[in-house]
């Protein structure tokens, strides 16, 4: 079966008052390339989703997201402003011996940097996990989908450009023998 190395799979699942919402994207590449974004409060677990995802799909350029959104008012999550500072004034300095401008949106930048937004449950149970792990494998369930249905797709491009290779080296027999 030819699978294609370009893939996409996404899924939501629910846990208690968290929502997990993972994401899997794959381009064409020679070995695993894998990218891995999460909330650091999970970083424990990005060896055992490594080998997850490695399992499922082998080759590739791969980017895997997994993001938690809580379904409460109050969140556990604080910003840490003493590294959003360091931050600012990191990038503020790079700019200024760059000779380039500052960011026009700061906050927007600076809240996507890692360890800027901190949760203050350090922990996750197994119970969550095992949720969590349970959406993850759904996207991986559809990417791989995803790469087969393109499979096919390619393999019918693939006869169809050998069947019209065939068609024309037969063509090209009559003129074989005044060729030198």
């Amino acid at each position: 079966m030819v699978l294609s190395m370009t893939g996409f799979g996404r899924a939501i699942g629910e846990y208690g008052k968290k929502r997990f919402i993972v994401e899997i994207k794959s381009l064409n590449s020679k070995q695993l390339d894998l990218s891995v974004r999460m909330p650091s409060v999970y970083k424990e677990k990005e060896i055992e989703l490594r080998t997850m995802i490695g399992n499922a799909l082998s080759r590739g350029k791969v980017d895997f997201m997994l993001y938690v959104e809580s379904k409460e008012a109050e969140t556990s999550n604080k910003i840490n402003k003493t590294v959003l500072a360091s931050y600012k004034n990191q990038i503020s300095d790079a700019a200024k011996e760059l000779g380039v401008a500052e960011p026009a949106d700061w906050m927007t930048l600076l809240l996507r940097m890692p360890d800027v937004m901190q949760n203050e449950l350090a922990e996750i149970d197994e119970e969550e996990w095992e949720a969590a792990k349970k959406v993850v494998e759904e996207a991986l369930t559809k990417i791989v989908e995803y790469r087969k249905s393109e499979g096919v797709s390619l393999k019918n491009v693939f006869v169809k450009n050998l069947e019209a290779i065939s068609s024309l080296l037969e063509s090209v027999e009559p003129f074989e023998k005044s060729r030198v």
